[in-house]
């Protein structure tokens, strides 16, 4: 009976160094994921900056033109 108790309470120890190792591993592989995600995120985030910056500039150079057209055309009109 006292060898199959020390056999049996050295088994649990095992399995509770076992469960608590594996939760290090799950927290360890949480963070990640939820590093992962960030990064995710932020390029993301930066993707649509670009994007939004390059509209602007078009419709920024778009404004240019159609200003530079509308000075041309009363230059125009006033010559006539």
């Amino acid at each position: 009976y006292h060898k199959k108790a020390t056999s049996l309470h050295s088994r649990i120890l095992k399995n509770e160094e076992e469960r608590i190792e594996l939760e290090r591993k799950l927290r360890s592989l949480s963070s990640i994921d939820t590093r992962l995600k960030q990064r995710q995120q932020v390029e993301d985030i930066q993707a649509y900056f670009t994007q939004l910056n390059q509209e602007s500039q078009r419709a920024q150079q778009r404004n240019s033109s159609l200003l530079n057209e509308l000075t041309h055309a009363e230059h125009n009109l006033n010559q006539l």
